[in-house]
């Protein structure tokens, strides 16, 4: 451990027991063993992938990466078979194809509602005819 680690350590613990008075140096060693307990066997750091302390020092940190990567794949499999399934269920079968922008002067509306006109690789699709404007007015 480096100096630095050491420094911001102990900087760590001395805000975190300094949040409350203690009137006897006993209260304050009761305040400090649970924080070194917190730091070494419960709290995940950072630099040694995500692992304890203490599990880095004993030896099982290989043990857990192995099952963590074991976890990940499970879980990235899972979702990409709901994620399978679910595509699945909501396919629409012989979907119209998606329309294509034309410029309006091209375009042709013969009677079968279908675009036509705008080059030769252009895909077709329907499209709805324009209505015509009724001129007549509603009763109110």
């Amino acid at each position: 451990m480096t100096q630095g680690k050491i420094e911001r350590w102990h900087q760590t613990l001395k805000n975190r027991t300094l949040l409350e008075n203690y009137f006897l140096p006993g209260d304050l060693d009761a305040q400090i063993g649970p924080f070194v307990e917190h730091s070494n066997h419960r709290r995940y750091h950072e630099s040694p992938k995500n692992l304890t302390p203490a599990d880095a020092y004993s030896g099982r940190g290989h043990f857990i990466l192995q099952q963590r990567e074991a976890i990940k794949l499970k879980t990235i499999e899972l979702r990409r078979s709901q994620h399978h399934s679910r595509a699945a269920q909501h396919a629409i079968p012989d979907e119209p194809e998606a329309p294509v922008s034309i410029h309006p002067a091209r375009l042709k509306y013969p009677e079968d509602g279908r675009v036509s006109g705008g080059g030769g690789n252009i895909r077709r699709t329907v499209v709805p005819r324009p209505r015509a404007l009724s001129m007549t007015r509603r009763p109110p």
